[in-house]
């Protein structure tokens, strides 16, 4: 939730609700929550999931502007805001490291991108990147539970 206010700046809660509510009917879908947070911050559709369900606080399904105004004014995520801080961490270890890899083995991005293309398609999968991930930034096997 911090990073999402950070990236929002300056903008008012009431008006962060009106570019969510992108067919302006008073009401969230979890479909413009998710465009509306994706704008902001990137984040794992699971927990986009779990954030919209703490703000459908009558879980219709929509989220409604004074529910939206309260959390956001009050800011008293309390799950969901743990899981997103750790995949945030994650996220940052996997690229520090990552980017220390590059550099220690003095890769192009071309090289280091084809490293984990093992199918040499041009396109990386989850697990293709997974396997990148445990075999050159040596993280253990149980990592793949984690993520």
């Amino acid at each position: 939730m911090d990073g999402l206010l950070k990236n929002v700046g300056r903008t008012t809660v009431e008006k962060l609700f009106m570019q969510m509510d992108t067919n302006h009917d008073g009401v969230i879908s979890q479909f413009e929550f998710s465009q509306g947070i994706l704008k902001y911050v990137n984040m794992p559709s699971k927990d986009l999931k779990k954030l919209f369900r703490h703000f459908d606080k009558q879980q219709l399904g929509l989220i409604q502007k004074n529910n939206f105004m309260i959390i956001i004014k009050n800011h008293q995520l309390k799950k969901p805001t743990v899981l997103i801080e750790q995949n945030f961490n994650l996220q940052f270890e996997i690229l520090n490291k990552f980017n220390k890899w590059v550099n220690t083995n003095q890769l192009t991005p071309d090289d280091a991108f084809r490293c984990f293309d093992l199918d040499f398609n041009g396109f990386l999968t989850k697990q293709e990147l997974l396997n990148g991930i445990l075999k050159y930034l040596k993280y253990p096997q149980h990592f793949i539970t984690r993520v």
